[in-house]
């Protein structure tokens, strides 16, 4: 908008990704005029004071379903006067793009870069010590990860701070670095965080809680946690055994897999749910109150 509040030239523009992230603001091309910076869930956009809109041709892949990403910082880190875009992207995806020709950017190749815990933070980035730039990582449990700027993932594991600050959930823990998922035999589903909620779903809370991302009213969500990456089969079933759900979900060991599953035309009553993959099932229960 102008100082009168009415649109620029150029503008409203469509956020050509998914994104839930809150904007930046840098002069890319060092013309005098700001862009605007969008970080999304495996790519960016940047939009200039016309309304004109810029993407890297290269994208992440296995990009996040429910569009978590903290957004995006511009900032020049190897002294070459053009600036590199830096920001936590989905999974947990640390990511330095670099500023080729001038707003070509290639993905840098020491990178992507993957920490323990989901951050919706900016990376702090300083040159405080000896060793070169280095970037902090606030993330949502109160972790504090650092990285250098040109580290790959084995660094990440050397250099990770293994303390919380502002841990406001009151759960102190130390994270042990580790390239692999927990060994755990042939187990397949990680059974005490694999569960449905809200449960029961009910008319005081008919919409699931869930701080990363919208969810529509009358929604359940099923949560999965896998030691292994696998497909799994889901089933949900009424009192009488009648199948009203079916799907195939692919769940990442190690992370937390979501699926939104609506409830709006499911009565009140209690449900049972089977959940199977590599020969193993796991069964559930969750109640409907309406």
């Amino acid at each position: 908008f102008d100082t009168a509040g009415n649109n620029r030239t150029g503008f409203p523009q469509e956020i050509p990704l998914n994104s839930f992230a809150v904007p930046s603001i840098s002069d890319i091309d060092n013309n005098g005029f700001p862009e605007i910076l969008i970080g999304g869930e495996n790519t960016f956009a940047m939009f200039n004071k016309n309304g004109d809109v810029f993407k890297p041709s290269n994208e992440l892949t296995d990009p996040d379903s429910s569009f978590i990403a903290s957004g995006i910082i511009a900032l020049n880190i190897d002294d070459d006067d053009e600036k590199e875009i830096l920001g936590n992207m989905s999974r947990n995806r640390f990511c330095v793009w670099d500023n080729v020709n001038f707003n070509d950017f290639e993905l840098n190749r020491n990178y992507d870069i993957s920490f323990g815990s989901r951050s919706l933070n900016y990376p702090l980035i300083s040159d405080f010590s000896s060793s070169g730039i280095d970037a902090f990582i606030p993330s949502n449990n109160g972790t504090i990860y650092k990285t250098g700027i040109t580290a790959t993932q084995v660094d990440i594991d050397a250099e990770i701070w293994q303390v919380e600050y502002a841990n406001l959930q009151r759960t102190a823990s130390i994270l042990t670095p580790s390239d692999e998922p927990p060994e755990n035999g042939n187990k397949v589903f990680n059974k005490a965080q694999t569960y449905f909620y809200p449960n029961p779903l009910s008319t005081t809370f008919n919409k699931a809680i869930n701080y990363h991302s919208q969810i529509p009213a009358e929604t359940i969500i099923l949560r999965i946690e896998t030691y292994q990456d696998v497909e799994v089969e889901i089933k949900l079933f009424d009192i009488a055994a009648n199948i009203i759900y079916q799907n195939t979900s692919s769940c990442e060991a190690g992370f937390n897999n979501k699926i939104n599953i609506d409830a709006s035309d499911m009565s009140s009553g209690v449900y049972f749910a089977i959940l199977s993959a590599k020969g193993k099932v796991v069964k559930l229960k969750f109640a409907i109150e309406k």
